[in-house]
């Protein structure tokens, strides 16, 4: 792993965004990665909603590099393990925990 380069996945709030510009600003070379087309703020339809939950954060994980954090546990953090690559930093929220099922999380959020 490469401790100089970080991978953000997903976004809530803009914390994805202001980590990325403060890591860069230590010379931390950060990979930004939203989600694109999917949430409450984008006029989605069905090709565009699939496109936004599934696709791209299956394309996501497959670039992602280095120390990955992941914003939810949702979609993004389940393809970043079904490729089999670490998540680092796993940032969770409450609706995300709510079904949780996962042994691993479970793990995780416990300690």
């Amino acid at each position: 792993m490469n401790n100089n380069q970080v991978t953000i996945l997903n976004d809530a709030a803009w914390v994805g965004y202001e980590l990325a510009n403060g890591l860069r600003e230590v010379n931390m070379d950060v990979k930004y990665l939203p989600r694109n087309y999917a949430g409450p703020n984008v006029n989605t339809n069905a090709l565009y909603s699939v496109y936004g939950k599934i696709i791209n954060p299956f394309v996501n994980a497959i670039k992602a590099k280095g120390i990955i954090h992941v914003n939810y546990a949702l979609q993004d953090a389940f393809f970043v393990r079904l490729i089999k690559k670490e998540i680092n930093v796993l940032h969770c929220h409450g609706t995300d925990l709510f079904g949780l099922y996962d042994e691993e999380f479970k793990k995780i959020v416990k300690t």
